[in-house]
């Protein structure tokens, strides 16, 4: 067959099951974006209004479903934001194909595109800080060899993004296609462990006396949720997980202890901190960290307490156990290790350890209720989300943005299931939430999906509501408001005594902002703004029912930091007393 290179990428990303193709359109990239109106290469285009939003775009369809889609872009005007937006991605084990299009100096022209020579140049292969894995095909030939492999490793167990930059010359040069040979070239699968190592990991969860599995968003590209519950079952063991991994367990099952780190629960933390021995599962360099400066204790981040399935040190440590391993089949197998007679022996050894568990869960879980119930206006962060939860199903999803939203969500919001809270814990970025959220919903059209979001952050991707509209895309936008980018200043306070930049004020010091449901209706989404609690439930319940795209512009309190986590002490193993000792204006008082 005949082909084009922009014909071929097409057709492999059409064999490959890629739904989707997000972009701007723009003249480096023209016969790629032609190629998909081609019968049977077709893939619809989502055009989004910047162009780092398509790589979010894309972040969030596979972090909501696990299969990967396209972004296409090229050199001219900000399309080189696709390096730079690239490190949420990869920091949340997401992926997506990165097109980049570009001309060779010297060989485009406006009124003719015409493929020169094709070059014998070696196919290049790099990766720089963040970015993602990157091939540089310098003609035909060497695009047909690059696409499987670029496939294999979007395709792979634990995935990854992938750039192709590919210039006009090979996106108009054509070649003979064996269209077989397209498939992509699968990448090795991690070994089985060892069954030594298998058994002293399950004889190390037996031996201890108060265990956590601490799970990471690894466990969720390995969908190994069920066996995870299967193992933490049948050892008595608590779960605790990431930001980015939370819902791996129902955070209403009695072994969840909710999510730990920098942006996770007190509750998380106090277990993480009491225990004497941590099962590190799919977690990332980024969560150990956050977990490092959250959880105020040596026992957390003593090397000799951990089982881990990376290789290499935990805090320049060698942990007591490494397997490195398939993480699913690993945590199979010390489940399996786990006999019948043992089992029932670990869960009365732990016994009294799932009950401390269990008094810290339930005291945690008040305080959140006390906060979110609080009804004053401006509201509290936590308020207009712990109705959010009363009104969408279990099976909903959220994407939260960076700052108050996202503290507010991961320390309110309950996830019941894998991929139905996505967030960039890991590496914040304003402007994600939105263009994030699309793609989930994309993702997941039959299934509710809101997007909460700071004032701050939704400024910097207002333009792409108008996708939603052109797509009709029943989504709905959660605009929490504080005037600000209140959570900076609050850090800017703490750390520094003082802020500068963090407020929209006008110049007499008042509190500045545009009404944003007036820009929405203009953009033609349904829009309420709430002011009053009598208007909280109404606007929330008709945004979810309205079968368009929505927003919900709700006044939050500009001092409030949103976090529970830094008013919590929770009390010791033994039992202790409640610290009364809270920080000013941070919780019910």
């Amino acid at each position: 067959m005949k082909l084009t290179g922009a014909q071929a990428i097409a057709q492999a990303m059409k064999m490959h099951g890629v739904q989707y193709v997000a972009g701007v359109p723009g003249r480096d990239c023209l016969p790629l974006l032609d190629a998909l109106l081609d019968a049977g290469r077709d893939i619809p285009f989502i055009q989004v209004m910047q162009s780092k939003s398509a790589v979010h775009l894309a972040d969030g369809f596979h972090r909501a479903c696990g299969r990967p889609m396209a972004v296409v872009g090229g050199v001219s005007g900000n399309d080189l934001a696709i390096a730079s937006d690239v490190g949420s991605m990869t920091e949340h084990s997401s992926a997506a194909l990165l097109l980049r299009g570009y001309a060779a100096a010297g060989k485009y022209s406006p009124k003719r595109i015409t493929p020169r020579k094709a070059s014998n140049t070696q196919i290049g292969m790099n990766a720089f800080g963040t970015a993602p894995k990157r091939w540089n095909p310098r003609n035909a030939r060497d695009l047909l060899g690059v696409l499987p492999l670029a496939l294999g490793d979007l395709l792979a167990s634990q995935p990854s993004p992938v750039q192709l930059d590919v210039s006009l010359e090979v996106q108009v040069e054509q070649i003979d296609v064996d269209v077989s040979l397209l498939q992509s070239v699968g990448t090795p699968d991690l070994p089985d462990a060892d069954e030594s190592l298998i058994e002293q990991a399950a004889a190390l969860l037996g031996a201890s006396v108060r265990p956590v599995l601490f799970v990471g968003i690894g466990a969720v590209t390995s969908n190994a949720s069920e066996i995870l519950v299967k193992l933490a079952s049948k050892a008595g063991a608590a779960v605790v997980t990431t930001a980015s991994a939370k819902g791996v367990i129902a955070e209403d099952h009695p072994l969840s202890g909710l999510s730990a780190g920098r942006f996770g629960t007190g509750v998380g933390n106090a277990i993480l901190a009491r225990a004497d021995l941590v099962l590190v599962a799919g977690c990332t360099d980024s969560d150990w960290a956050a977990i490092q400066n959250s959880s105020g204790s040596k026992t957390s981040t003593d090397a000799q307490k951990l089982i881990t399935f990376s290789p290499g040190s935990v805090s320049g440590k060698q942990p007591r156990l490494c397997i490195s391993a398939d993480l699913s089949r690993s945590l199979s197998g010390i489940a399996q290790s786990i006999s019948t007679y043992r089992s029932r022996r670990a869960l009365a050894q732990h016994a009294s350890w799932l009950a401390v568990v269990q008094q810290l869960k339930a005291r945690w879980l008040r305080m959140v209720e006390d906060r979110s119930g609080l009804l004053k206006t401006p509201f509290p962060a936590q308020r207009p989300i712990a109705k959010l939860q009363e009104l969408m199903s279990r099976d909903g999803l959220i994407v939260a943005g960076p700052g108050t939203a996202l503290i507010a969500v991961q320390q309110v919001f309950r996830a019941y299931a894998p991929r139905t809270q996505l967030t960039c814990a890991n590496s914040p970025v304003t402007g994600w939430a939105v263009p994030a959220a699309i793609g989930a919903k994309l993702a997941v059209p039959a299934r509710d999906v809101v997007c909460i979001v700071g004032d701050g952050d939704f400024l910097q991707s207002i333009p792409e509501m108008a996708v939603c509209v052109m797509h009709s895309l029943p989504l709905v936008f959660v605009v929490l408001n504080n005037c600000g980018h209140m959570s900076t200043r609050f850090l800017q306070q703490k750390l520094l005594g003082r802020h500068v930049g963090s407020e929209f004020n006008l110049p007499n010091g008042r509190p500045y902002s545009p009404n944003f449901s007036d820009i929405a209706r203009s953009f033609g989404l349904e829009a309420w703004r709430v002011e009053y609690e009598s208007q909280l439930e109404s606007a929330l319940s008709r945004a979810l029912s309205s079968g368009g795209p929505a927003l919900v512009e709700v006044l939050t309190e500009r001092e409030d930091t949103a976090s529970l986590t830094e008013c919590w002490d929770g009390f010791g193993y033994e039992g202790g007393q409640a610290s009364t000792c809270r920080p000013e204006r941070s919780f019910v008082e």
